[in-house]
């Protein structure tokens, strides 16, 4: 190991060139007691006390017992310590165990080096005993040794207080948690460093002058090692919701001697609208530590509330929630304000009189929101609310299953809204959707999961729309030859845009070719769920279109709603008079899909198609290959699969895919070449097949 040292150093002295410069590097800072599994962790920090750089090429640590060359961080070949800068040495160990301890504590601009050994000195940095560590220079001299104390606390080092002092006692004290690997020591003082803190703070607020009181002291130190600077006091008041932001005074601070304390009472008239602010006292210009140069707290000032604004709607109540794991009553509240604000203050009172209050640390509730007041958390257990979306009052007013009227409280116990809701069963909620404040602007949810809290409802939408998103045709001839053994299936995406739809839904299909116009027929299907898409398919065997040409082929719903415009699509397809036969050998031959639609979304119902074969020949063998609707090949999704003649063949939805995932919502078509074993026989299918939407 010391050759392969001697060789790397080598290299570094060739990389790097450093000026030469007086020796003014010091022991800084030992952590030996590390926090968690210590043995790879401690490390040992330099401070750079001149105004040069210097190379740390060949330097040494010791402890009397055993030397330890100094070595540049794992795939670094940095060693030279700048002025006025710091140096962290680690034990090897904790590049070797991947330890993360400092990874976010160490600035970037310190050095980080490690050693050419296992361990610091002869067994490691103990913390059952005093140990001398030294700073030995590239000529093997002694510049710096401390005899650190033992009994360290856990995650605590051992700092020098003044980089000018002593190595003695006197001069070294125990870290702040986890030390200060690369930066100031936590025990050294600046050199410039005022402090203000915030002592006392009350407001008393005169209603029939509509102005707030605001009694406060504040403490001011000088926590440096030199006279301060003359420095100004500002009291600031500002409001994190709005513009709102003045200055309430100043006062000059004169010159302070180190440890000077002195205590500031001062007194504010405020006339604000009503709210939380935020008070600050701040030191300026910045010193040394500008961190501790401003302290702010939040006070909440009274106002008279206007009324006439917006500020609140109820949106949705569940007054009789499920008894698991959702089972907290709720009121979900639209901001209707139309700046963010802090509802600090407010509050929902039931028919009884108690009040749930907004919490004093409420959130900052944005414009055209929804944000839930909760009896308790478990109202996150609902689908689609977010954790900063709830709010839950220190008391809750317990709602009437059968009934109840909430009002909206305003900070200055004001009623701003007040509403009857209905009752509702029991773990389905009672959505507002009309604003007229009678028993019908009261809907009980229709759709599972029967609640929508921190969600737009149902109700928001349309009263009854339907839309027809996509149609497409597929005509599948025949065997024969001619149009009479042609089949024609009609394929709509229909997606349901309101609500209230329980009945089945009524479509019709007309096709027409210049003057001439043939019914295919009315159809009833199921409605689809809110916000969702359905597949509807009919075949209509035999076609009824025989005259050759360019058919139109529209769909279209058979009762109004809210929205006309997306009741109506249409599609073409190409008729001729005759077709080349499609097969060969006998004429008898019968492929079946089912279901057609299916559904691969893993819920365990039809996620399975099938394809059923009855050909004349003992043994077939089949390939299916699959295209989107635009005709684009997708994947062949069997390939020369061998079957009795009268079989079947199961898909998944997804196995044979070019893109290997499962086939989303839509309308494909097939096509299916088929022969059988000894050769003599082909034939060649094509179909369409729905796909209601996959994983």
């Amino acid at each position: 190991m010391r050759l392969h040292r001697k060789l790397l150093l080598l290299v570094l002295a060739i990389l790097i060139l450093a000026p030469s410069a007086f020796a003014q590097v010091i022991l800084n800072e030992i952590m030996y007691n590390p926090e968690g599994d210590d043995y790879h962790t401690e490390y040992i920090e330099l401070y750079n006390l001149g105004d040069e750089p210097v190379f740390l090429y060949e330097w040494r640590i010791s402890d009397s017992q055993d030397i330890d060359y100094l070595l540049p961080q794992p795939g670094s070949n940095q060693m030279t310590i700048a002025a006025g800068g710091y140096a962290v040495i680690i034990d090897p160990g904790y590049w070797e165990h991947d330890s993360t301890l400092y990874q976010d504590q160490i600035p970037a601009d310190a050095l980080l080096l490690t050693i050419d050994d296992s361990r610091f000195g002869f067994t490691g940095l103990t913390n059952r005993s005093s140990l001398a560590v030294e700073l030995l220079n590239d000529d093997g001299e002694m510049v710096s040794r401390r005899t650190y104390r033992p009994d360290a606390e856990n995650g605590i080092s051992e700092e020098r207080i003044l980089p000018t002092g002593n190595e003695y006692d006197d001069n070294w004290a125990f870290s702040a948690p986890g030390g200060t690997p690369g930066y100031l020591n936590s025990v050294t003082p600046v050199s410039n460093d005022l402090s203000v803190l915030r002592h006392i703070i009350q407001v008393d607020y005169f209603e029939y002058i509509d102005r707030n009181t605001v009694y406060t002291e504040w403490v001011v130190r000088n926590e440096g090692r030199d006279t301060s600077e003359v420095r100004q006091l500002t009291f600031r008041l500002r409001s994190e919701y709005s513009d709102f932001d003045s200055t309430l005074g100043s006062l000059t601070i004169n010159e302070s001697s180190p440890e000077y304390v002195t205590t500031i009472p001062k007194t504010f008239g405020v006339r604000v609208p009503v709210g939380y602010y935020i008070l600050q006292a701040v030191l300026s210009p910045e010193d040394d530590i500008p961190e501790n140069d401003t302290t702010q707290t939040a006070v909440f000032l009274k106002g008279k509330i206007d009324l006439t604004d917006d500020w609140f709607a109820f949106s949705e109540v569940m007054l009789n929630p499920p008894n698991s794991p959702s089972g907290a009553e709720w009121i979900e509240l639209r901001v209707t304000h139309d700046e963010p604000f802090n509802p600090s203050g407010w509050g929902v009172m039931d028919a009884a009189g108690v009040v749930g209050w907004f919490p004093q640390n409420s959130i900052l509730l944005q414009p055209d929101s929804l944000y839930v007041l909760a009896e308790n958390a478990s109202v996150l257990y609902w689908d689609g609310i977010r954790e900063e979306q709830m709010i839950v009052p220190d008391e809750w007013p317990q709602l009437n299953n059968y009934g109840e009227v909430l009002t909206l409280v305003t900070p200055d116990s004001s009623e701003y809204l007040s509403v009857g809701v209905s009752n509702g069963d029991p773990g389905v909620s009672m959505h507002w959707y009309d604003g007229t404040n009678t028993e019908n602007s009261w809907h009980p949810t229709h759709y599972a999961p029967f609640a929508t809290p921190g969600r737009e409802n149902w109700i928001v939408y349309p009263e009854r729309d339907i839309a027809i998103d996509s149609i497409n045709c597929l005509l599948e001839t025949g065997n024969t030859g001619t149009v009479a053994d042609d089949t024609l299936q009609v394929t709509i995406i229909a997606g349901l845009d309101g609500w209230f739809i329980k009945n089945d839904v009524a479509w019709t299909v007309t096709a027409t070719l210049a003057d001439l116009t043939v019914p295919l027929g009315t159809f009833t299907s199921v409605a689809p769920e809110p916000t969702g898409s359905t597949i509807w398919t009919e075949k209509l065997d035999p076609s009824p279109l025989s005259e050759p040409g360019e058919w139109t082929i529209t769909a279209e719903f058979v009762d109004s709603d809210a929205d006309l415009d997306n009741n109506r699509l249409s599609t073409t397809v190409e008729i001729t008079e005759t077709y080349e036969p499609v097969v060969t050998g006998s004429q008898t031959h019968v492929v079946e899909v089912t279901p057609n639609p299916f559904s691969p979304d893993g819920d365990g119902y039809e996620d399975i198609t099938e394809f059923r074969f009855d050909y004349p020949a003992e043994m077939i063998v089949i390939t299916v290959r699959l295209f989107d609707s635009g005709g684009r090949p997708l994947g062949t999704i069997a390939r020369d699969v061998q079957l009795p003649g009268t079989g079947s063949w199961a898909w998944d939805g997804r196995s044979g895919l070019s893109n290997g995932s499962y086939l989303p919502l839509g309308l494909y078509a097939y096509v299916i070449d088929i022969r059988s074993t000894d050769g003599e026989q082909r034939w060649r299918v094509k179909g369409a097949l729905a796909s209601a939407g996959g994983r």
